[in-house]
């Protein structure tokens, strides 16, 4: 019989996302991943995380889902809200979060290049960036 036919004995897709399964996903994936991606799976993976204040904080300087950050953080209307201060933080956050994309997304936004001509640039500054988060920490803090 074809894969995906009614007459195989499959589990109740229910079944799959078992609380204890949950848990490990979310110790795997991480708080970011789990307040802004798997609370929004149903109620009962939401109620699960009800009460654990590490799941309900995104925290800009741990790895965010790019488009989550993207949706957050990638117009123009976002960043015009931010003081000078707050930019730079959002910047140095999102360098040691070490996703490089959500750090295009910051610096397309801010300094106006979102296009093609600009991603050199951009990359340029993401790499000296990223040189200079690394080199503010002591090499054993990446173990």
């Amino acid at each position: 019989m074809p894969y995906g036919s009614s007459d195989l004995n499959c589990p109740n897709s229910r079944n799959i996302w078992l609380p204890e399964l949950v848990e490990r996903y979310a110790w795997y994936t991480g708080p970011n991943f789990v307040a802004t991606t798997m609370c929004l799976v149903n109620k009962a993976t939401a109620a699960q995380f009800r009460g654990r204040p590490e799941y309900h904080t995104v925290r800009l300087s741990e790895p965010v889902p790019p488009k989550v950050f993207e949706a957050r953080w990638g117009s123009s209307e976002a960043i015009k809200e931010l003081t000078l201060k707050q930019r730079h933080s959002l910047l140095t956050l999102t360098v040691a979060s070490g996703v490089g994309a959500n750090l295009t997304v910051a610096l397309g936004v801010m300094t106006g290049w979102r296009g093609c001509s600009g991603g050199v640039m951009l990359l340029a500054k993401m790499q000296w960036m990223m040189r200079c988060a690394l080199a503010t920490q002591p090499p054993w803090s990446f173990c």
